[in-house]
């Protein structure tokens, strides 16, 4: 999904971005537990965090963003070796 040649720019993006949403599950956590008193409501809390992430990647159309980064898909290279199944 990443443009040639553009490689190392996107991994300081994704690295910004891991660092900079890194605090977001614990003040999450420490938010409901502080209003709540209860650890089970925060580790639900949590859990609705992973959902959303769980759809936002499966609302992803992984294909589409290959073709529109200039890329083509494994099974579209000619000659290309594909791994054997077991």
């Amino acid at each position: 999904m990443i443009p040639a040649g553009r490689e190392a720019s996107f991994f300081g993006l994704y690295e910004i971005s891991e660092r900079g949403t890194s605090w977001i599950g614990p003040l999450i956590f420490g938010l409901v537990v502080g209003t709540t008193g209860s650890y089970r409501q925060a580790i639900l809390s949590l859990i609705v965090l992973f959902l959303a992430g769980i759809v936002i990647l499966a609302a992803t159309d992984t294909d589409r963003a290959i073709h529109d980064a200039g890329n083509r898909l494994p099974e579209e290279v000619p000659g290309a070796v594909t791994a054997a199944p077991g």
